[in-house]
């Protein structure tokens, strides 16, 4: 519970930040946005973690002794390894936008095939490979997540001897850990 009042005190500051949702925030607001979520993040991690570290003890001695994993031990063990993925998938409404975008800026970069390659035009090219490249990686990353929870799902279903002491290792880790 330590946390909650960081938490609190960092979700008022989101909040207030009026120039961040409005558009116009500066470098130096915008850097310090991402520090302010990076704590909250942090935050969040930890109070997940102290809240549930009893029960994740317990989902470790079943992982180690062979138990049977009930509903719940699989949720906790959902909520501490792939949570944030399931929730940034569900929770993303960008994704057909960049899907689009990305096709726009490719048949931007096709369209420069037959142009003259000055200066200006390799300036145009740049500009747009950057654009580009930065939609690409948002796409990579929900991907990634995509793969993770898919990932996680098919693992789970399959918990061996030895995947089930190296997942009881991973979450005795976490808990040891400041980072979930």
């Amino acid at each position: 519970m330590k946390h909650f009042e960081a938490i609190q005190t960092a979700l008022e500051r989101i909040a207030g930040a009026r120039r961040l949702r409005e558009g116009g925030a500066d470098e130096a607001e915008l850097q310090g946005f991402a520090a302010l979520l990076t704590q909250l993040d942090g935050h969040v991690r930890e109070t997940i973690q102290e809240e549930t570290a009893d029960r994740a003890l317990a989902v470790i001695r079943k992982l180690e002794t062979g138990a049977r994993l009930g509903e719940d031990d699989l949720e906790l063990i959902r909520l501490w390894m792939v949570s944030d993925a399931e929730f940034y998938v569900q929770l993303e409404n960008d994704h057909p936008n960049w899907e689009e975008e990305l096709g726009r800026l490719a048949d931007v970069l096709g369209g420069h095939r037959r142009s003259v390659l000055t200066l200006e035009n390799l300036g145009r090219i740049r500009g747009t490979l950057r654009d580009a490249l930065r939609v690409v990686q948002d796409l990579v990353y929900f991907e990634q997540q995509k793969r993770r929870i898919r990932d996680f799902e098919a693992a789970i279903r399959r918990l061996g001897r030895e995947d089930r002491l190296a997942l009881a290792r991973l979450l005795q880790q976490k808990l040891e850990s400041d980072a979930m």
